[in-house]
């Protein structure tokens, strides 16, 4: 039970209860597929057959395809489920197009606009933050699915065995579907080089980093065989459980990637996108042989007992594959060698490492949209001289976010009781979550409205070793989201002063300057509420 408690009150907790609610909604939409799929599919093929009716009883419709008939016969041949260069042929090519669109797109998004940097940083940082050990030997398991030495073996043996179960018909389109996605992504490596997070990531890969290759063969290997199955069973139950925990498989390999730091965000959704476009290429190639894509493949069950025998052999032969890269899995991984490095200012232009080193002026959200400006520059000792100051100051430091804080700042919100050291919403800047929360009860003394001040560290060091560090503040005024998150009041000039005139009766200040920092600002942060400020900061020495 205390072993069970360390686990809930980590960072591994925080992880394991959204990962839990993730399983608890996939397991759920895959009963509610399983009991109402097959009439769903019937109410849209109905509801798709009523609409067309519909259009073409229509008269203007009627005029127009009465002088293109043309057109009218091949819209007609487009959506025919009864054949394979009808609907399913359609589908397909829709897919296709959307798979090949999302890649480039996504790629102009990283190397021509980079568009989509900011959501990568700030995705890597935030799941940084979050990383747990226990959690990491888990996902490297995970991870390993996708590995090059365990997909070719898995690669050979499935070859094998639709050979023995006379599934011949799927070889070559398998071939395809893994051969065709890892030759493209291989090349796009090469053709971007891309390199690594390493910053952020729990051990090091030497090779380029779009698209994600873990993520082609997820979907391109575990996709084909999810199809094959929704194929070869007959009972819709079977069929549904084949698809999904073949989605399953691909989610997790792919979250692998992020959690352990190795990737972005858009190197995953890159090679997803490169694996759809071969496993559909493959589908496509096997249902032009006369069979729709909601038929099953011609079942032919294992009951020879000398091939059970076999195909038993090559699994748990395959499995001790899997298990023994696993117990010898030993990447390099990165402790961080290299030191931090600081650029050195003077201790009089800490206030102007903005316009000298051209860093962002606002707080951002995940996907890069500005938010608050930086209000604060604080130049202290070190954290620990930070953290002493603004505790004599009376405020509070924030508990980490972990299940077991979230629980209890959750319970006191229900209740509507004090708790001066709950976590924090997390906030971004240069796409780093803040290092430091700082928090105050107000006369309320409610967990339901807090003085809040996240404050970030950054690369800046006096000759004196001192450390520059920059902030926001903002007043909680409520709770919504069902308690998720909190509304804030409009005007953050007022919570800044009052962080200073607290530090500044305090006396923990030795000099101080307050200057206009950026223009005044009408604007919403990422919960969608609206703030204005003056765009001052203050500029604050501690004592």
């Amino acid at each position: 039970m205390g072993y069970l408690n360390l686990l809930l009150s980590s960072r591994f907790g925080v992880v394991f209860f959204w990962l839990a609610v993730f399983l608890v909604v996939f397991n759920i939409l895959k009963w509610l597929f399983i009991k109402k799929g097959k009439a769903l599919i019937k109410f849209l093929f109905s509801l798709i057959v009523s609409i067309g009716e519909g259009v073409k009883n229509n008269r203007y419709i009627q005029n127009f395809f009465g002088r293109h008939p043309v057109l009218a016969e091949f819209l007609k041949q487009r959506f025919d489920w009864t054949k394979f260069n009808g609907l399913t042929l359609t589908v397909l090519v829709f897919l296709l197009g959307y798979a090949g669109m999302a890649f480039i797109v996504t790629a102009v998004a990283v190397f021509v606009t980079g568009n989509a940097l900011s959501v990568d940083l700030s995705l890597g940082n935030l799941l940084h933050a979050f990383r747990n050990p226990l959690l990491v030997k888990i996902l490297l398991w995970v991870t390993l699915l996708g590995n090059f030495y365990v997909v070719a073996p898995t690669i050979l043996v499935i070859l094998v065995l639709f050979w023995l179960w006379n599934k011949k018909i799927y070889i070559v389109p398998f071939l395809i579907s893994v051969g065709g996605s890892f030759f493209v992504g291989t090349v796009a490596k090469y053709i971007w080089h891309r390199p690594r997070p390493m910053e952020v990531a729990v051990y090091i890969e030497k090779s380029a980093s779009f698209p994600s290759l873990h993520a082609v063969l997820a979907v391109s290997l575990y996709g084909f065989l999810a199809y094959f199955f929704w194929k070869y069973f007959k009972k819709w139950k079977n069929k549904i459980n084949a698809l999904f925990f073949g989605f399953l498989i691909i989610i997790f390999i792919g979250f692998s990637r992020l959690y352990l730091g190795v990737h972005y965000l858009t190197d995953v959704w890159a090679g997803y996108m490169i694996g759809l476009f071969w496993l559909v290429a493959a589908i496509g190639l096997i249902e032009s042989k006369n069979i729709t894509l909601f038929s099953s493949d011609t079942y032919t069950d294992v009951k020879s007992r000398r091939l059970k025998i076999i195909t038993a052999i090559l699994l748990g032969l395959l499995l001790a594959i899997y298990v023994g890269k696993g117990l010898r899995y030993k990447p390099l991984f990165n402790f961080g060698g290299e030191e931090e490095s600081f650029q050195q200012v003077q201790e009089s232009r800490a206030g102007e490492i903005f316009a000298d080193y051209k860093l962002p002026k606002f707080t951002e959200t995940l996907l890069g949209n500005p938010q608050e400006p930086i209000s604060f520059v604080v130049v202290a000792e070190n954290d620990d001289h930070l953290i002493k100051s603004f505790q004599r100051a009376n405020w509070f430091l924030a508990e980490n976010a972990n299940f077991h804080f979230l629980a209890t700042a959750f319970k006191s919100i229900v209740l509507n009781k004090p708790y001066p050291t709950a976590p924090m919403t997390p906030y971004f800047w240069q796409t780093y979550t803040n290092d430091f929360g700082f928090q105050q009860p107000t006369e309320a003394n409610s967990v339901r409205y807090r003085h809040h001040a996240r404050f970030w560290r950054t690369n800046f060091k006096t000759p004196e070793g001192k450390s520059i560090y920059v902030g926001i503040t903002s007043l909680d005024t409520g709770v919504k989201w069902w308690g998720i998150t909190h509304k804030i009041d409009p005007d953050i000039d007022s919570e800044r002063d009052y962080l200073f005139d607290t530090l500044s009766k305090a006396k923990v200040a030795s000099f101080y300057e307050k200057r206009q920092f950026v223009d005044p600002v009408l604007g919403k942060n990422f919960t969608g509420d609206q703030f204005f400020t003056d765009g001052k900061v203050y500029i604050i020495y501690l004592e």
